[in-house]
């Protein structure tokens, strides 16, 4: 799944982020491509995603995004606003692609 950036910073009209992805374990499931490419051709300029810092990134990698850093964390709960999720409250790293001139 691809939409616009969760983080309201990030949000600039010409940026995407890949939300979610899931395959069954079938090689080349998964293409970070195919996202780029459905991106760019749609005038997007950037595109990002997060993984846990225990994922190695490798399909990121081979796609060319690149690592920006570590990214988020933690959770939503506070004592006036109590929330309980089971998602993973470990930081995440942050891959970015843009357009360049050698993008195309």
């Amino acid at each position: 799944m691809v939409g616009r950036p969760v983080a309201r910073h990030l949000d600039n009209g010409l940026t995407l982020e890949i939300r979610r992805v899931a395959t069954d374990g079938t090689r080349n499931a998964c293409s970070f491509a195919a996202s780029w490419r459905i991106a760019r051709n749609l005038v997007y300029k950037k595109l990002i995603t997060y993984i846990l810092s225990s994922e190695n990134g490798k399909s990121l990698y081979a796609t060319d995004f690149k690592c920006v850093g570590e990214a988020g964390g933690g959770n939503w709960h506070t004592a006036k606003r109590p929330k309980s999720t089971d998602l993973p409250n470990q930081k995440k790293i942050k891959f970015e692609k843009t357009v360049s001139s050698n993008s195309y």
